[in-house]
């Protein structure tokens, strides 16, 4: 399953593709990341703990939020 990280009001969230893209979003299928300094260590942590593969994430850039 494709997974899209992004960055709002300085934490790291992750849900998957069609969620992030769906005009109303479905609050139970966004994770809050919080205490990880990069979206790096959010696809590790990820990696370690649900199996999941690095491929499968997308970083998104937001700017000025």
């Amino acid at each position: 399953m494709k997974m899209v990280i992004y960055k709002a009001h300085g934490t790291y969230y992750v849900t998957n593709e069609e969620n992030y893209n769906a005009r109303i979003q479905n609050a139970r299928e966004i994770h809050k990341m919080q205490g990880f300094e990069s979206a790096e260590e959010v696809i590790e942590y990820f990696c370690t703990h649900f199996g999941s593969k690095a491929e499968d994430f997308t970083i998104i850039i937001k700017e000025g939020i």
